[in-house]
Protein backbone atom coordinates (compact mmCIF):
# COMPACT_ATOMS: atom_id res chain seq x y z
CA UNK A 1 0.00 0.00 0.00
CA UNK A 2 3.14 2.45 -0.29
CA UNK A 3 3.00 2.76 3.43
CA UNK A 4 6.17 2.43 5.34
CA UNK A 5 5.95 -0.41 7.68
CA UNK A 6 8.82 1.18 9.59
CA UNK A 7 7.44 4.73 10.25
CA UNK A 8 4.52 4.91 12.55
CA UNK A 9 3.83 8.97 11.45
CA UNK A 10 2.51 7.68 8.59
CA UNK A 11 -0.72 6.66 9.83
CA UNK A 12 -1.63 10.48 10.35
CA UNK A 13 -0.99 10.80 6.71
CA UNK A 14 -3.41 11.70 3.64
CA UNK A 15 -1.68 9.83 0.97
CA UNK A 16 -4.34 10.35 -1.80
CA UNK A 17 -5.20 13.39 -0.56
CA UNK A 18 -8.98 12.41 0.07
CA UNK A 19 -9.14 13.92 3.26
CA UNK A 20 -9.49 10.75 5.68
CA UNK A 21 -5.77 9.15 7.53
CA UNK A 22 -4.01 6.49 6.00
CA UNK A 23 -5.18 4.93 9.71
CA UNK A 24 -8.95 5.44 8.91
CA UNK A 25 -8.47 4.20 5.67
CA UNK A 26 -7.14 0.89 6.66
CA UNK A 27 -10.06 1.20 9.53
CA UNK A 28 -13.13 1.64 7.42
CA UNK A 29 -11.32 -0.85 4.29
CA UNK A 30 -11.11 1.69 1.83
CA UNK A 31 -7.72 2.31 -0.84
CA UNK A 32 -5.42 5.03 0.95
CA UNK A 33 -3.96 5.39 -2.38
CA UNK A 34 -7.19 6.26 -4.37
CA UNK A 35 -9.18 9.11 -3.17
CA UNK A 36 -12.48 8.27 -4.63
CA UNK A 37 -12.11 4.21 -3.72
CA UNK A 38 -15.19 3.08 -5.87
CA UNK A 39 -15.00 5.44 -8.80
CA UNK A 40 -18.48 6.71 -7.94
CA UNK A 41 -17.52 10.62 -8.47
CA UNK A 42 -17.36 10.99 -4.40
CA UNK A 43 -14.37 11.42 -2.43
CA UNK A 44 -13.42 8.76 0.39
CA UNK A 45 -14.32 11.59 3.00
CA UNK A 46 -17.07 12.50 1.06
CA UNK A 47 -18.98 9.63 1.36
CA UNK A 48 -17.71 8.87 4.76
CA UNK A 49 -19.52 12.56 5.31
CA UNK A 50 -22.94 11.44 3.85
CA UNK A 51 -23.08 8.35 5.14
CA UNK A 52 -22.73 6.04 1.84
CA UNK A 53 -20.76 3.03 0.92
CA UNK A 54 -17.01 4.05 0.79
CA UNK A 55 -16.58 0.61 -1.10
CA UNK A 56 -19.72 0.78 -3.37
CA UNK A 57 -20.70 2.89 -5.79
CA UNK A 58 -24.51 2.82 -6.00
CA UNK A 59 -25.15 2.27 -2.16
CA UNK A 60 -28.85 2.35 -2.15
CA UNK A 61 -28.72 0.21 -5.72
CA UNK A 62 -31.18 2.05 -7.73
CA UNK A 63 -29.18 2.62 -11.02
CA UNK A 64 -27.47 5.90 -10.42
CA UNK A 65 -23.82 6.38 -9.52
CA UNK A 66 -23.80 8.07 -5.72
CA UNK A 67 -22.02 11.06 -7.41
CA UNK A 68 -25.11 11.33 -9.93
CA UNK A 69 -27.37 11.17 -7.32
CA UNK A 70 -25.83 14.38 -5.41
CA UNK A 71 -25.66 15.95 -8.69
CA UNK A 72 -29.21 15.45 -9.24
CA UNK A 73 -30.24 16.53 -5.51
CA UNK A 74 -31.66 12.52 -5.13
CA UNK A 75 -30.81 10.83 -1.93
CA UNK A 76 -27.60 8.40 -2.47
CA UNK A 77 -29.63 6.68 0.67
CA UNK A 78 -32.96 5.90 -0.66
CA UNK A 79 -33.73 3.98 -3.88
CA UNK A 80 -36.87 5.56 -4.46
CA UNK A 81 -36.66 9.53 -3.25
CA UNK A 82 -39.78 10.50 -4.60
CA UNK A 83 -41.81 7.62 -3.05
CA UNK A 84 -43.18 7.48 -6.45
CA UNK A 85 -42.52 3.25 -6.77
CA UNK A 86 -40.06 4.06 -9.37
CA UNK A 87 -36.75 4.14 -8.62
CA UNK A 88 -34.30 6.85 -9.10
CA UNK A 89 -32.26 5.39 -11.57
CA UNK A 90 -35.48 3.93 -13.99
CA UNK A 91 -37.05 7.42 -13.50
CA UNK A 92 -34.02 9.07 -15.07
CA UNK A 93 -33.68 6.75 -17.93
CA UNK A 94 -37.59 7.07 -18.62
CA UNK A 95 -37.19 10.97 -18.62
CA UNK A 96 -38.83 10.89 -15.55
CA UNK A 97 -38.07 13.51 -12.57
CA UNK A 98 -36.64 11.14 -9.09
CA UNK A 99 -37.65 14.13 -6.96
CA UNK A 100 -41.47 14.53 -8.26
CA UNK A 101 -43.83 11.67 -7.86
CA UNK A 102 -45.69 13.13 -10.69
CA UNK A 103 -43.48 14.31 -12.89
CA UNK A 104 -45.58 16.32 -15.51
CA UNK A 105 -48.50 17.33 -13.37
CA UNK A 106 -50.88 15.73 -14.87
CA UNK A 107 -52.49 13.84 -11.27
CA UNK A 108 -51.29 10.63 -12.86
CA UNK A 109 -48.67 9.17 -10.54
CA UNK A 110 -45.41 8.48 -12.63
CA UNK A 111 -45.68 4.77 -11.36
CA UNK A 112 -49.24 4.87 -13.36
CA UNK A 113 -48.43 5.94 -16.43
CA UNK A 114 -47.90 4.38 -20.10
CA UNK A 115 -43.71 5.99 -20.75
CA UNK A 116 -43.62 3.45 -23.55
CA UNK A 117 -46.89 3.87 -24.48
CA UNK A 118 -47.58 -0.03 -24.60
CA UNK A 119 -51.04 -0.40 -23.06
CA UNK A 120 -49.59 -1.10 -19.64
CA UNK A 121 -48.58 1.41 -17.13
CA UNK A 122 -45.08 1.64 -15.51
CA UNK A 123 -45.68 -0.44 -12.30
CA UNK A 124 -47.34 -3.00 -14.41
CA UNK A 125 -44.49 -3.69 -16.15
CA UNK A 126 -42.34 -3.48 -13.29
CA UNK A 127 -44.30 -6.24 -11.91
CA UNK A 128 -44.06 -8.19 -14.89
CA UNK A 129 -40.48 -7.81 -15.59
CA UNK A 130 -41.15 -6.13 -19.14
CA UNK A 131 -39.28 -2.89 -19.44
CA UNK A 132 -41.30 0.33 -18.98
CA UNK A 133 -39.13 2.19 -21.64
CA UNK A 134 -39.37 -0.37 -24.12
CA UNK A 135 -43.14 -0.88 -25.92
CA UNK A 136 -42.33 -4.70 -27.11
CA UNK A 137 -39.92 -5.79 -24.51
CA UNK A 138 -39.09 -9.26 -26.25
CA UNK A 139 -38.59 -7.67 -29.98
CA UNK A 140 -41.56 -10.26 -31.28
CA UNK A 141 -43.85 -7.46 -33.06
CA UNK A 142 -46.39 -7.47 -30.33
CA UNK A 143 -46.91 -4.32 -27.84
CA UNK A 144 -46.51 -5.87 -23.96
CA UNK A 145 -49.53 -5.09 -23.42
CA UNK A 146 -51.05 -6.66 -26.45
CA UNK A 147 -49.94 -9.53 -25.09
CA UNK A 148 -50.81 -9.60 -21.88
CA UNK A 149 -54.26 -9.00 -22.95
CA UNK A 150 -53.76 -11.73 -25.28
CA UNK A 151 -52.46 -14.20 -22.47
CA UNK A 152 -49.31 -13.78 -23.57
CA UNK A 153 -45.76 -12.87 -22.34
CA UNK A 154 -43.98 -9.78 -22.83
CA UNK A 155 -40.72 -10.97 -22.15
CA UNK A 156 -40.70 -14.21 -24.22
CA UNK A 157 -40.94 -13.82 -27.65
CA UNK A 158 -44.22 -16.07 -28.89
CA UNK A 159 -42.85 -16.59 -32.39
CA UNK A 160 -42.37 -19.92 -34.65
CA UNK A 161 -40.55 -20.58 -38.03
CA UNK A 162 -43.14 -22.16 -40.14
CA UNK A 163 -42.09 -24.44 -42.72
CA UNK A 164 -44.02 -26.74 -45.43
CA UNK A 165 -44.71 -27.43 -49.40
CA UNK A 166 -46.97 -26.20 -51.75
CA UNK A 167 -47.89 -28.81 -54.07
CA UNK A 168 -50.78 -29.01 -56.94
CA UNK A 169 -53.58 -31.82 -57.07
CA UNK A 170 -50.91 -34.55 -58.54
CA UNK A 171 -48.10 -33.67 -55.94
CA UNK A 172 -46.09 -32.12 -58.05
CA UNK A 173 -44.31 -29.16 -56.08
CA UNK A 174 -45.38 -25.64 -57.22
CA UNK A 175 -42.88 -22.83 -57.43
CA UNK A 176 -43.60 -19.30 -57.14
CA UNK A 177 -46.51 -19.79 -54.50
CA UNK A 178 -47.38 -17.14 -52.40
CA UNK A 179 -47.71 -18.31 -48.96
CA UNK A 180 -49.10 -16.03 -45.60
CA UNK A 181 -49.70 -16.84 -41.85
CA UNK A 182 -50.31 -14.13 -39.20
CA UNK A 183 -49.63 -11.09 -41.95
CA UNK A 184 -45.93 -13.27 -42.35
CA UNK A 185 -45.76 -13.92 -45.98
CA UNK A 186 -43.36 -15.34 -48.66
CA UNK A 187 -42.68 -17.52 -52.09
CA UNK A 188 -42.42 -20.92 -52.67
CA UNK A 189 -38.83 -21.81 -53.84
CA UNK A 190 -37.78 -24.48 -56.74
CA UNK A 191 -39.13 -27.28 -54.62
CA UNK A 192 -42.19 -25.68 -54.11
CA UNK A 193 -41.21 -25.52 -50.26
CA UNK A 194 -41.24 -22.36 -48.12
CA UNK A 195 -39.72 -21.02 -44.65
CA UNK A 196 -41.43 -18.54 -42.75
CA UNK A 197 -39.59 -16.97 -39.85
CA UNK A 198 -40.67 -14.91 -36.90
CA UNK A 199 -44.49 -15.95 -37.13
CA UNK A 200 -46.40 -14.76 -34.26
CA UNK A 201 -48.23 -17.31 -31.83
CA UNK A 202 -49.87 -14.79 -29.90
CA UNK A 203 -53.45 -16.12 -28.94
CA UNK A 204 -53.61 -18.42 -31.48
CA UNK A 205 -54.79 -21.75 -31.40
CA UNK A 206 -52.68 -23.53 -34.43
CA UNK A 207 -51.01 -22.82 -37.47
CA UNK A 208 -52.81 -22.74 -40.97
CA UNK A 209 -50.99 -21.26 -43.88
CA UNK A 210 -53.06 -20.00 -47.17
CA UNK A 211 -51.13 -20.63 -50.35
CA UNK A 212 -51.91 -19.04 -53.74
CA UNK A 213 -50.86 -19.49 -56.76
CA UNK A 214 -51.49 -19.45 -60.91
CA UNK A 215 -50.69 -22.05 -62.89
CA UNK A 216 -51.09 -22.09 -67.05
CA UNK A 217 -53.84 -19.36 -66.01
CA UNK A 218 -55.47 -20.99 -63.59
CA UNK A 219 -55.71 -19.53 -59.69
CA UNK A 220 -55.28 -22.26 -56.97
CA UNK A 221 -55.71 -21.80 -53.55
CA UNK A 222 -54.76 -24.19 -50.57
CA UNK A 223 -54.84 -24.06 -46.89
CA UNK A 224 -52.67 -26.15 -44.70
CA UNK A 225 -54.04 -28.64 -42.38
CA UNK A 226 -53.79 -26.99 -38.44
CA UNK A 227 -50.48 -27.43 -36.94
CA UNK A 228 -49.76 -26.37 -33.13
CA UNK A 229 -47.10 -23.91 -32.92
CA UNK A 230 -43.96 -24.71 -31.31
CA UNK A 231 -42.74 -21.81 -29.73
CA UNK A 232 -39.28 -21.30 -30.43
CA UNK A 233 -38.80 -23.48 -32.53
CA UNK A 234 -40.12 -25.18 -35.91
CA UNK A 235 -43.60 -25.21 -36.87
CA UNK A 236 -43.95 -28.04 -40.04
CA UNK A 237 -47.56 -27.74 -41.52
CA UNK A 238 -46.43 -29.67 -44.11
CA UNK A 239 -47.87 -30.11 -47.88
CA UNK A 240 -50.08 -27.63 -48.93
CA UNK A 241 -52.44 -28.91 -51.97
CA UNK A 242 -53.64 -26.54 -54.09
CA UNK A 243 -56.53 -26.56 -56.33
CA UNK A 244 -58.51 -24.52 -58.40
CA UNK A 245 -60.47 -21.57 -56.43
CA UNK A 246 -63.82 -23.06 -57.39
CA UNK A 247 -62.84 -26.47 -56.30
CA UNK A 248 -61.24 -25.19 -52.67
CA UNK A 249 -64.65 -23.38 -52.43
CA UNK A 250 -66.79 -26.46 -52.90
CA UNK A 251 -64.64 -28.36 -50.41
CA UNK A 252 -64.81 -25.52 -48.26
CA UNK A 253 -68.75 -25.49 -48.28
CA UNK A 254 -68.89 -29.21 -47.88
CA UNK A 255 -67.15 -29.01 -44.20
CA UNK A 256 -68.85 -29.87 -41.37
Amino acid sequence: NDLNPNDPNDAGLDLDGDGLTNLREFQIGSSPKLADTDGDGLSDSQEFAQGTNLLVSDTDSDGLLDGEEIALQTNPLIADTDSDGLQDGLEVGLGLSPLLSDSDSNGIPDAQEDTDRDQLSNQAELNLSSDPGNPDTDGDGLLDGQEVISGCSPIVPDLTTVIGQAVDGLGNPIVGAEVSVQGTKGITDLQGSFTLQNVSTCSIGSIRVVANATVDGIRLQGLSAPVPPIVGGITNVGEITLLPIKAVQFIAQSLP
